[in-house]
């Protein structure tokens, strides 16, 4: 049963102590007080005379451990802080003194061999002062029971470990324990060393289905050839009912005034079909103070503004500000209520000046401000004061990445924290290094880009995306290369100094249902923005929708990097790929997945998906069998096996084409390059009316000139715009089935216009087939789950 108060006890305990971390034998306690008995026997002495014989002769078994309780070593046993010894009164009494004599001068020795530093004060104390204190840094020796495991042997220790993540709150990890646990995790492939789940929000059932993946679970529950199951599902779940109830007691909305940072076992071994802990440690910090509110429900008036300033604008020159300018007026935003701020001015490009924030005749929802990132912070003074702004778009960049710029910055935050003082909350802010937010539906964009470095498709419907992107680099990269995609709404956060990632997806589920699709590009959260953004992820994939995501930040280059570009921290990545996941998010690992899956994403989103069963066709053997080949990875596809009446109506499709001389019936389909359009177009038909077929790829090799392939004028009378030619045909088939269907057209330039003729009828068209059936199988994957 889980005890709070006696947790808060605990660690009340150590902080009276000015400790923020727990000895071994506390951290027992702590276990103990959340419900998980830990099936030890402890004594804690302070001195030889402290030993007697009726304690000696307490503990079972022939041997009992000792272990030194000293919160300053950590490596116990580098130092002689672990002995085992005969269960006899004078060998434990002994090797208790032999200890406390012992282990100032071996650990003085071992910081000095591994050059090793310590904390203040310690860093700083003479080799005396240095023996002096870590003889009275020794709180005791604990003396506990020997545990003999049922079985030992790769895979059969366990860890299990919470720990605070400053993105996404209190999550759990469990796998392979013992001393090699981060050589197996960073050796074996994602999810059989170890898994890790939200503690808010996952539940000991899920994280022990989870668990049921890796290697050491299959070990442990005897799956493995002659193995020993030593531990029943019941018992693993009664440890993780405990330490999930102790992360949210103690996690960012917990009742404790106490906020845990770590609890690690390393490792539970098995004895008696019981989890017995062999070390433990954890860490605490006192909670700190809540973070003021933010008025999110003020993100409608800058995502549909119906007033709006820019300040920043040139009257002279075409500066950031008068691009800016241009940009909105020109997707047609109602010039009456569109002002410039700029003093001794009345009207640019038509638009009236206001000297002043404070002069602005209402209150507009959205301010654009341009100007030098040293003028920002009396800018943002002004506007959260005047009560005439509910938004902000902050341009400036090199706020936090370029050194210097630190006091601008202090100023800039101090300043909206001021702000959420008001009775309103203040005005929302996005940025700064922001580059700017195209809405289609407010019909505003505020991108510094001119609209000859970067045609927008203003005269184009625009499709159901919305792409969100910490980096407004990348978002204009997206933009110029999906050309045949004009996204609802495109973000760009910048530093997220005050609206972050997590804070437009979490309104965008709730507030924007005409998107579909969201591709969302994070180099960083904000202090547990990550578990909002996964909170917000799960319910827009419950709603049908799918959220596309990349993580940058994931190796120890990408997070100096990341800091370096939008001055965010970057969380640990696996984390955060593992949590998206659990979400529904559609994680990606390179630019090109990014940039494939959310083409995908629109282009199936009506799709029923049914399974992982992959019909396909192609003209050419090497393309069929690489079509095979990559069926099997971390989401496989089966070839689906035909029905008998399937298989008849090919046959007499290649019967009719007179093709029944040179191919079988088979999945993947060869049709040759004898295979013309109607051959194509009978085959596939047959192939996506096959109840057992989930979902297909039609591949060819366009220069068969059994094909149309090319436009009118190039070859004979090839004419792609024809009724009857393969990609209109594709286009009907593509219309006409409920199944999710892309296309592959292995090819040169030549053939880019039946590409784009493809691609702007709605189909997804890849370059080589081995992408193509990876990213497939990785999208009706999350499709299904």
């Amino acid at each position: 049963m889980f005890d709070g108060n006696r947790v808060d006890t605990i660690i009340a305990r150590a902080f009276a102590d000015n400790r923020t971390d727990l000895m071994e034998h506390e951290t027992y306690e702590l276990l103990e007080a959340a419900g998980l008995h830990t099936s030890r026997r402890i004594a804690m002495v302070h001195h030889p005379a402290d030993v007697t014989e009726k304690m000696v002769s307490s503990f079972p078994g022939e041997k009992i451990v000792l272990k030194v309780a000293a919160p300053l070593i950590q490596h116990k046993t580098d130092v002689g802080g672990v002995r085992i010894v005969d269960r006899q009164y004078d060998a434990v009494r002994n090797a208790v003194a032999n200890m406390l004599a012992t282990i100032p001068d071996r650990f003085e020795a071992w910081v000095r061999t591994h050059d090793l530093t310590l904390p203040e004060p310690y860093s700083t104390y003479s080799r005396q002062e240095l023996l002096d204190a870590v003889a009275r840094d020794i709180r005791g020796i604990m003396i506990t029971d020997f545990t003999a495991a049922d079985e030992t042997g790769f895979g059969y220790q366990l860890l299990v470990g919470l720990r605070d993540t400053r993105e996404f709150g209190p999550v759990i990890t469990a796998g392979i324990g013992g001393i090699d646990t981060e050589l197996f995790a960073a050796s074996m492939k994602t999810g059989l060393a170890a898994v890790t789940v939200s503690v808010l929000e996952s539940t000991p059932d899920q994280f022990i289905k989870k668990l049921a993946s890796t290697v050491c679970y299959q070990k442990i529950s005897g799956q493995t050839r002659n193995g020993t199951r030593v531990v029943t599902d019941e018992t693993l779940l009664a440890c993780f009912d405990a330490l999930f109830a102790l992360g949210r007691y103690l996690g960012p909305d917990g009742d404790s005034s106490y906020r845990l940072k770590e609890c690690e076992i390393n490792p539970f071994v098995f004895a008696r079909k019981q989890m017995i802990p062999l070390d433990g440690l954890a860490k605490f910090e006192k909670r700190p103070a809540a973070a003021a509110v933010k008025p999110l429900h003020k993100l409608v008036h800058l995502l549909h503004p119906a007033s709006m300033a820019v300040i920043g604008v040139s009257g002279k020159s075409m500066n950031m500000g008068r691009i800016i300018l241009r940009n909105v007026m020109g997707q047609g935003f109602d010039s009456r209520r569109m002002y410039v701020i700029k003093p001794d001015t009345e009207e640019i490009d038509g638009i009236i000046c206001v000297p002043s924030i404070g002069a602005l005749p209402e209150t507009v929802d959205l301010l654009v401000l341009a100007v030098d990132a040293a003028q920002a912070p009396g800018i943002i003074e002004e506007a959260a004061s005047s009560g005439k702004v509910q938004t902000v778009i902050i341009i400036p960049g090199g706020l936090g990445e370029k050194s210097g710029t630190e006091a601008i910055v202090a100023s800039m935050n101090r300043a909206i924290s001021e702000s959420r003082l008001r009775p309103d909350g203040g005005p929302l802010f996005v940025g700064g290094n922001c580059l700017g937010i195209i809405s289609r539906p407010a019909s505003y964009d505020t991108l510094f880009v001119p609209e000859q470095k970067l045609p927008k498709n203003y005269d184009k419907t625009p499709d159901p995306v919305a792409f969100l992107s910490q980096s407004g680099a990348r978002m204009i990269t997206v933009i110029s290369q999906q050309t045949t995609i004009t996204p609802l709404f495109s973000i760009s956060t910048g530093n997220q100094m005050d609206v972050g990632i997590s804070d437009f997806l979490a309104h965008m589920a709730d507030h924007e249902r005409d998107v579909r699709v969201f591709a969302v590009y994070v180099e960083g959260f904000r202090d547990l923005g990550g578990l909002k953004a996964i909170q917000a992820v799960r319910r827009i994939t419950e709603q049908g929708r799918a959220v596309v995501f990349y993580k940058a930040g994931r190796t120890a280059a990408g997070r100096s990097a990341t800091a370096g570009h939008t001055a965010s921290v970057a969380g640990n990545y696996e984390v955060c790929a593992t949590l998206m996941e659990d979400a529904g998010a559609i994680v990606c690992d390179t630019f090109t997945e990014f940039n494939e899956l959310t083409r995908m994403a629109l282009a199936l989103a009506d799709k029923d998906i049914g399974g992982m069963r992959l019909a396909a066709i192609s003209n050419a053997g090497y393309e069929t069998v690489g079509i095979a080949d990559n069926i099997e990875g971390r989401w496989p596809l089966t070839m689906a096996g035909y029905t008998p009446e399937t298989i008849r109506r090919i046959q007499s499709v290649l019967e009719e084409t007179r093709l029944n001389t040179l191919v079988d019936v088979r999945n993947p389909m060869d049709l040759t390059p004898m295979g013309n359009d109607f051959a194509h177009d009978g085959v596939i038909r047959a192939q996506l009316d096959d109840p057992n077929v989930d979902c297909y790829l039609a591949a060819t090799i366009p220069l068969t000139p059994a094909q149309q392939t090319l436009p009118s004028g190039i070859f004979g009378k090839e004419d792609i715009q024809h009724p009857d030619s393969y990609p209109n045909r594709l286009i009907r088939i593509f219309k006409e089935t409920r199944k999710p269907m892309i296309v592959c057209i292995d090819s040169g330039s030549l053939y880019d216009p039946m590409v784009r003729m493809l691609e702007n009828a709605g189909l997804i068209v890849f370059r080589c087939a081995d992408l193509a059936v990876r990213l497939f199988a990785k999208y009706i994957h999350h499709r299904l789950v």
